[in-house]
């Protein structure tokens, strides 16, 4: 038998399809077997460990897959969405994840909790519900969740273990190691503060020559394109770079809109298969980061929200604009350092933006 892949990388994360649901039913049936579960415990609650058609719907399920193609993992999410949400913040649940038998301990189980972490986090979630069996509740320990209680069940002796998981309000931190692992060419060192400019009325008139451009390019293939970041909200002080959103059919299929990106003068610089397949190409006249992401991203609505909030509110604004200060006059080995910095600001933003849309649709 060949040894066990221990690269935990390996493969992708994408969307789960309704065509493989006994595909995921059966990986679990593996998995349970082998943490030693008799195949009568298998019929003992068939909804705790079913996929369901129904479940295989949008970002909120998704699977591991291997270059070869094989399934490996995946994890199902369920509860109301912030964008549904009219009173409380949503709280999601981790209905569930499941590892292969001949997968576990690889690393897979944690990089789909991460997964599913940053996208209940980038689904407007503040925390992470889950019942687990009392062999995985070692590994949501390990994961940082929080113990809650235990159930008894008609099973004997059988317990199911209670966590809940708060979502930090912004996207986890960047390690060296991702983001060598992201960054085709590897990460410019900056190890310098960063230059920040006052708002420049030129930016959106930029923007608009950009956006030709592109759309001269890719054609229809652009299904939305819009000026993002801190240089779209007047008066807010920025770095003089342009942030372009881009939303393509699927940002993982490069073949269909990177090779003419690259030869109109655009070359891919960062490539993020487990952060909602995000892509990002740089430009050089103006200086631009074009973000690119698949229809149906719960980051794209997250962008525009927190830009449209940032354009109305002014307190806010002033806020972010001074705590941008604050950061960038400090020394950061990489500029994605200075980003990572602002996560906790800019969640807290984006949560009382959230918070003020639903208390507007609760009346």
């Amino acid at each position: 038998m060949p040894p066990l892949p221990s690269d935990a990388r390996a493969g992708l994360i994408r969307p789960a399809r309704v065509d493989e649901v006994d595909a995921l039913n059966a990986l679990t049936g593996r998995s349970c077997l082998h943490w030693g579960y008799e195949p009568a415990f298998l019929d003992w609650e068939p909804h705790a460990i079913t996929v369901y058609p129904e479940m295989l719907d949008g970002v909120r399920a998704q699977v591991l897959q291997e270059e070869e193609g094989r399934v490996v993992g995946y994890y199902v999410l369920t509860g109301e969405l912030a964008a549904e949400a009219t009173a409380e913040p949503p709280t999601l649940h981790l209905d569930k994840l499941f590892v292969d038998a001949d997968r576990i301990g690889t690393g897979r189980g944690k990089r789909l909790w991460l997964h599913a972490v940053e996208t209940a986090r980038a689904l407007g979630a503040v925390e992470l519900a889950f019942a687990a069996d009392p062999n995985a509740a070692p590994f949501y320990r390990a994961m940082g969740a929080d113990w809650e209680s235990e159930e008894t069940t008609s099973r004997p002796g059988w317990k199911l273990q209670h966590f809940r998981f708060p979502i930090p309000p912004g996207r986890l931190p960047t390690s060296e190691e991702q983001l060598h692992a992201v960054t085709l060419g590897g990460p410019a060192v900056h190890d310098a503060p960063i230059d920040l400019a006052e708002y420049d009325p030129a930016w959106p008139v930029l923007f608009q020559r950009e956006a030709a451009r592109i759309r001269a390019v890719l054609g229809e293939r652009v299904l939305l394109l819009e000026h993002v970041g801190s240089t779209s909200v007047p008066g807010l002080c920025a770095k003089p770079i342009l942030d372009l959103l881009l939303v393509v059919a699927d940002s993982a299929d490069e073949p269909a809109y990177v090779p003419p990106m690259e030869a109109a003068g655009y070359p891919l610089r960062i490539r993020e298969p487990d952060w909602h397949e995000h892509r990002l190409f740089k430009g050089l006249d103006p200086v631009v980061n074009i973000h690119v992401f698949s229809a149906g991203s719960p980051e794209i609505g997250r962008m525009l929200a927190f830009r449209d909030h940032l354009r109305a509110d002014a307190a806010d604004r002033d806020l972010y604009a001074d705590a941008k200060r604050d950061l960038a006059a400090r020394t950061w080995h990489y500029v994605q350092n200075y980003a990572d910095a602002k996560t906790d600001i800019v969640g807290a933003i984006i949560s009382r933006a959230a918070a003020a849309r639903r208390q507007a649709a609760a009346g």
